[in-house]
Order: C-alpha cells, then sequence, then structure tokens
C-alpha cells in the first residue's frame, strides 16, 4: 500500500480544556492548538470561520441539562459570545524520539 508524505504528517498540538457560550448553548469540551499559539490566537488569528471542538458536552444557555454529546463539532466564531479555557492542559510538546 503506497502511503503519501502528507498521511505521515502530524502536526503536534495542546489540548485545553474550554468552555464556549453562545446565545442558546454552553459547550464544554477540547480545542487543539499548536504550541506556541494561544487560544486568542485561534479565534483571532486563523482565517477558518469554524472553531473545533473534541469530545464537545452541549448544554442549554442557562440550564444544566446534558443535551448530547459529540466527539466532534464546528462552532460558527460568529456565533461565539465568550469563551474561555477552564482547568489543566498538556504542558508540553511530546518528544520528537521515535
Amino acid at each position: 500500500m503506497m502511503t503519501t508524505q502528507m498521511s505521515k504528517t502530524v502536526i503536534p498540538k495542546q489540548m485545553i480544556p474550554v468552555v464556549v457560550r453562545t446565545a442558546e448553548y454552553r459547550i464544554e469540551g477540547i480545542m487543539h492548538v499548536l504550541y506556541n499559539h494561544r487560544v486568542l490566537d485561534v479565534l483571532n488569528g486563523v482565517p477558518e470561520m469554524f472553531v473545533p471542538i473534541t469530545s464537545a458536552r452541549i448544554y442549554p444557555a442557562t440550564g444544566e441539562t446534558l443535551l448530547t454529546e459529540r466527539d466532534f463539532i464546528a462552532v460558527n466564531k460568529n456565533h461565539i459570545m465568550f469563551l474561555y479555557e477552564v482547568g489543566a492542559q498538556s504542558a508540553a510538546p511530546p518528544s520528537r524520539h521515535e
């Protein structure tokens, strides 16, 4: 089987627990951010209109009842009222020793 160079490329990222608030929902999950970058850089410095969130738990904006869980969602930046980091994040990039 032939593999391409692209399929071998892995870009290590920080896993940052976040809470995203829209007008209708509160979303708790994980943002994947390049090392030496901040969550703010993803929101303001990346041209893509959607923020990817993994391990997403979605609640109503004003309640505690879990509506659904998804492995992956993409949130439109125009709908984000605020976003903040919570808990611990991965500390250092993985070693390059293979």
